[in-house]
């Protein structure tokens, strides 16, 4: 028989062991991944093609064993507090709370790895972790809780906006669109914009406590992510012969140049969501939420997740995340030194509000004067897109616009667009697509809408959000966030845990320097 003193070391050696990984869990993925992909080359798994003879539809062949390690490692990632809580609470005898954390954690942390990998990629599938979540750790015994007003819900502001412009919106698509087919099927996609904060307005809110867990989380399936797709994309360049050195570049046409016959980086995306702007959002989201924390473990893996965003934007030659990415450590450091000279009375709002200006300046610099940007946009369709839109604006009624289908119609009959799509199905800019189509009204009411997640932030008190707003502002200038609803879906459900999370008064305002 074991002895007491061997069943008591029993718990103590899983803590120490849970508390291991937790920390070193980034250098753990890095040597995993290395390792399978080691083993795949040693196997010959991978294909000794050539650039000229390595097709997208080779690079599928490795999505079953790359979601298999993503998913594995991501799971370990949202169970690894759990573990190291459970370690701990064996030497006290304290309880540990499934209803409110553990549980909502693991559907929470689960449902962000499904955003990232598309594992199940239908609009239920995406959503239903998410929701699980919240069902189980809605507060349904507090009545006080559920019956509270609407308009001192966290949400209410967003909620009504939506409902403003979805309202306004579905008036254009069956009043004065050409085509009402194409301005409803629009307009569908745009109602995420409502269906999701409507959510929130049942929920009670995650606690200060979940979320913070959930973020670090986050961070590290982020991580998985970035790490399990370079490794692999440098394989695959590697077992062609080229050097991955070649990503580093600002030149989309590394892969022609090179000789492959895959003419853009992300044709040799393995997993299902291959649209690298919106994927960038979800990873910069808990990069931004950890990168200014209390802990330093924290902040240093927000810092390597940032990094390594760096180079997979580089692989993907996606400007705009390479633009967000650069903006965000440009937050952390003006952070860092006013945090310096502040110190105690540190608040982190001088360097929010710095982020909010830019992404304002960039805002009215891309959309009124894109000439100013040729150099960085080098000549890409957004820019042609961009000045067919100015023409369209002078074309249509500018108070009500000229219907949601009049972008997607004016496109189809010009030559703008790539290779794999010969023509383009929107002005990749939400501001001037919705000036277009819907008019002042419908721009005004879309500001609105983005006023009021500022306004949110506002009434949380809470600077770190307002880098997440901004971070939208951004991508409203690059692409339209309403035309993909399986990465709408996720960014608002994301936006949603950022801004209705419940903090207590006393830590409203950080105080804490960052370099104590």
């Amino acid at each position: 028989m074991p002895s007491h003193t061997a069943i008591a070391r029993e718990p103590s050696l899983a803590s120490r062991l849970a508390r291991f990984v937790s920390r070193y869990f980034l250098l753990i993925v890095v040597a995993v991944a290395l390792v399978v992909a080691l083993v795949v080359a040693l196997t010959g798994a991978y294909p000794h093609r050539t650039p000229e003879t390595l097709l997208a539809r080779d690079i599928l062949t490795y999505r079953p064993l790359l979601l298999t390690v993503a998913v594995i490692l991501s799971m370990g990632a949202v169970l690894l507090p759990w573990l190291v809580a459970k370690g701990a609470t064996r030497a006290t005898g304290a309880k540990l709370d499934y209803r409110h954390h553990f549980l909502p954690l693991l559907c929470f942390g689960l449902g962000y790895a499904n955003l990232l990998l598309g594992v199940v990629d239908s609009y239920l599938g995406l959503q239903t972790l998410f929701l699980i979540g919240m069902i189980v750790d809605n507060r349904w015994e507090e009545r006080a809780s559920l019956c509270r007003p609407l308009r001192q819900r966290f949400l209410f502001p967003l909620a009504l906006t939506a409902a403003l412009y979805i309202l306004y919106t579905v008036v254009v698509a069956v009043g004065w669109s050409t085509n009402e087919e194409i301005a409803l099927n629009y307009w569908r996609r745009e109602v995420w914009l409502l269906v999701i904060p409507l959510y929130f307005l049942i929920y009670s809110g995650p606690s200060e406590r979940l979320t913070q867990s959930f973020w670090l989380a986050a961070l590290r399936i982020a991580w998985v992510y970035l790490v399990v797709f370079l490794i692999f994309y440098y394989g695959v360049l590697i077992s062609c012969g080229t050097s991955p050195l070649i990503t580093l570049t600002l030149n989309k046409s590394y892969l022609v140049e090179a000789g492959f016959v895959a003419d853009s980086s992300h044709m040799l995306m393995p997993f299902t969501f291959t649209h690298y702007t919106y994927l960038g959002v979800y990873l910069l989201i808990p990069v931004v939420m950890n990168i200014c924390s209390r802990e330093r473990s924290q902040r240093l893996h927000a810092h390597a997740v940032l990094l390594v965003s760096l180079l997979y934007a580089c692989a993907l030659q996606s400007r705009y995340l390479l633009l967000m990415a650069i903006a965000v450590e440009g937050y952390a450091l003006i952070y860092r030194i006013t945090a310096r000279i502040q110190g105690a009375k540190h608040t982190g709002r001088l360097a929010a509000y710095v982020m909010l200006s830019g992404a304002l300046l960039l805002t009215l610099i891309y959309t009124t004067s894109p000439y100013l940007m040729h150099g960085y946009l080098d000549g890409t369709v957004r820019n042609e897109a961009l000045q067919v839109s100015y023409q369209a604006a002078q074309e249509v009624p500018i108070l009500i616009g000229g219907g949601l289908d009049y972008a997607y119609t004016l496109l189809q009959t010009l030559p703008i667009g790539t290779p794999e799509e010969p023509h383009l199905f929107h002005f990749h800019n939400q501001y001037m697509q919705t000036l277009v189509q819907s008019g002042v009204i419908g721009l005004l009411l879309w500001l609105s809408l983005l006023g009021s997640m500022l306004w949110i932030v506002l009434r949380q008190h809470r600077s770190v959000l307002i880098v997440v707003v901004s971070l939208w502002i951004i991508l409203c200038n690059v692409d339209l966030v309403s035309y993909l609803p399986e990465y709408l879906i996720g960014m608002l459900f994301l936006l949603g845990l950022a801004l209705s999370t419940s903090v207590s008064p006393d830590k409203s305002v950080e105080r804490v320097a960052i370099c104590e």
